[in-house]
């Protein structure tokens, strides 16, 4: 294993560099006639150069092993921080995709990012080498204490005297940085929030020449971060010169200390110049204690954000039942729902069942619950009251990945990745052919426009699909549900807008493609409308109308009033178009009145009947 491998290569150069004093002070010990006996041990004649040439080739031996030593010990520690690194966004991610969609609505993107990037960056980082310098000096300061102590205790008494204060020092210092390092994580997180949302919305800065107001907003983040950061610097530059001082104390106290008894007779010059060889050997690393205690710093401020997501729990738990097949039956039973952090709920008290093959078109004034109640469906979220069943088996109970295979979901907003026409609609189902793909595109009534790209079903869209209108986007989003075939469709007014031609053959390609389907669709065009078997009426959160077009007119409730107010006053126009002479403006008229072209006939006789 690269880990082991590594702090054993770690260990063993650190004992290298410990052996190589005493190397030294037994070649100048022998050098000057102080204790010829010095390098008896090594081969050679003691009247002669030889043993003097074959200690200095030794120390050059040691640099050899100690360098290859290195090697392996750095190799395997970067492995350690890599894998870490991994590990930890792999992790991050995967758990970021099970939180429920909630937690996202109430999540800035641009700080999830700066978790899963840079905070796992800085706990790389403290991984793959803070680690292996503490274990560093750990064994070098355990070698060389015991080393200078059996060679003259009362000497290394005087030499180690400083450690003890630089840890002290170190530990008071990690203590005061690490709220200073939180504040630098948590500013980075918003600037690259406020930088991912104002790319992303571009246009919105555009449309409304906010470009100066963003860039000033952004400059305000920014002066944070440096204020942050330099909050830190200034931390940083206090501790270097500490630790100098400390340790050139204990050069000078060691050289005057132990020259003294040099001078007396009472030290060998050799063992004098080991003493200083192992401050020096000490210092770096205790100099770099510095360094670590910044990585130390770092990433805990770092792992604290990062285990801040990882301990958010899932609340919206994996079903276990096996279901096999799915027929299409939908319950609402007295359901309640209220989005996470709205003041009020969303849905009242619903109670609905849909039959398997039916079409059921949910309509109602704007906040009347619709998209609430589709989006239960597929378990974006899930009811605060009641139970939603399919084919009679509570969804929570359905393995996620099973319960969104068979029931298909196309949002009012639809969202495409920056990749090409036919990766888009693949993505429900990553193996399908060209042809099921184009098929899927001909049911959503993608299939001619996708054609006349430049690059037809290889054309990449853009980022979010910037490069296709929005109807085009609805249509390919169409596409990719329907391309898993599910037994249950939900539409969540998902061809608001295509033009009124477009969307008379996307709904007759839709009612032979969904003749064996259970269909939610909530829709804002009569046409549609009166194409479900049924039609349901949201109004405050509560189901409070459900039946046909023609019962619900006769009835006189809030059906009747939605469409007096939004439906018939398109159908007055519809007829005084048809009416106008062809030559005035041919081209111009079905496009001005698209919204009510999709109302035509079917509005005229609703109206008549209204």
């Amino acid at each position: 294993m690269p880990a082991a491998g590594a702090y054993t290569a770690l260990i063993l150069a650190t004992a290298v560099s410990l052996a190589a004093p005493l190397v030294l002070r037994a070649i100048i010990d022998a050098a000057v006639g102080v204790r010829p006996e010095a390098l008896a041990w090594l081969p050679g004649d003691s009247s002669s150069r030889g043993r003097l040439i074959a200690a200095a080739l030794l120390l050059l031996g040691l640099a050899v092993v100690r360098a290859a030593l290195s090697f392996v010990q750095r190799y395997g520690t970067l492995w350690v921080g890599r894998q870490v690194a991994t590990d930890l966004r792999r992790d991050l991610f995967a758990h970021l995709l099970r939180l429920e969609v909630g937690y996202h609505d109430r999540s800035s993107v641009g700080r999830l990012m700066t978790r899963v990037t840079n905070d796992t960056e800085q706990v790389r980082a403290f991984a793959g080498t803070a680690v292996a310098d503490v274990v560093n000096i750990a064994v070098l300061l355990i070698g060389a204490t015991v080393i200078l102590v059996g060679v003259d205790a009362q000497l290394a008494l005087i030499a180690l005297a400083p450690v003890p204060l630089l840890a002290v020092a170190a530990v008071v210092f990690a203590r005061a940085m690490r709220p200073r390092f939180l504040q630098v994580q948590q500013v980075t997180g918003s600037l690259t929030a406020r930088l991912q949302e104002s790319l992303t919305q571009v246009q919105v800065v555009k449309a409304f020449a906010a470009e100066d107001r963003s860039a000033a907003a952004y400059a305000v983040d920014n002066e944070e971060l440096y204020t942050s950061r330099m909050s830190v610097a200034r931390g940083f530059t206090s501790l270097f010169p500490a630790m100098s001082v400390l340790l050139a104390a204990g050069t000078a106290a060691v050289l005057l200390f132990g020259g003294q008894r040099v001078i007396a007779g009472e030290l060998s010059i050799g063992t004098l110049v080991a003493f200083d060889a192992y401050i020096v050997l000490l210092g770096m690393p205790v100099r770099r204690l510095g360094f670590l205690l910044n990585l130390a710093s770092r990433a805990a401020a770092s792992a604290q954000r990062i285990f801040a997501v990882l301990d958010v729990e899932e609340t919206m738990l994996d079903g276990k039942r096996d279901v096999p097949q799915v027929r299409g039956e939908v319950a609402f039973t007295r359901v309640g729902f209220q989005f996470p952090g709205a003041q009020t709920p969303a849905l009242h008290d619903v109670s609905l069942t849909v039959a398997p093959g039916e079409t059921v078109a949910v309509v109602g004034p704007s906040g009347a619950g619709k998209t609430a109640l589709v989006q239960l469906l597929p378990r974006l979220f899930d009811p605060t009251e009641g139970a939603i069943s399919l084919d009679g088996v509570d969804l929570r109970d359905f393995p996620r990945e099973r319960l969104r295979h068979a029931i298909g979901f196309v949002g009012q907003d639809p969202f495409l990745f920056s990749a090409t026409v036919h990766d888009n609609v693949a993505f429900a189902q990553p193996d399908a052919s060209r042809g099921q793909v184009v098929e899927a595109c001909r049911l959503a009534g993608a299939h001619g426009f996708v054609t006349g790209l430049a690059d037809g079903y290889d054309t990449l869209v853009g980022e979010r699909g910037v490069t296709l209108s929005g109807g085009q986007r609805q249509r390919i989003a169409l596409a990719r549900t329907l391309l898993l075939d599910p037994p249950v469709l939900v539409l969540d007014d998902a061809i608001s807008a295509v033009d009124a031609g477009t969307e008379t053959r996307i709904r007759d390609a839709l009612a032979q493609a969904t003749s064996r389907r259970t269909v939610l669709i909530v829709a804002q065009r009569l046409s549609t409308i009166l194409t479900a078997d049924r039609i349901v009426v949201l109004d405050g959160g509560r189901l409070v109308e459900a039946g046909v077009h023609t019962d619900l007119i006769a009835a006189d409730g809030t059906y009747a009033r939605l469409f007096q107010r939004l439906f018939a006053p398109q159908a007055v126009l519809q007829v005084a178009t048809q009416a106008a002479p062809r030559s005035r403006g041919v081209a111009g008229a079905p496009d001005a009145t698209a919204g009510g072209g999709a109302l035509t006939g079917d509005v005229a006789v609703a109206g008549g009947q209204a």
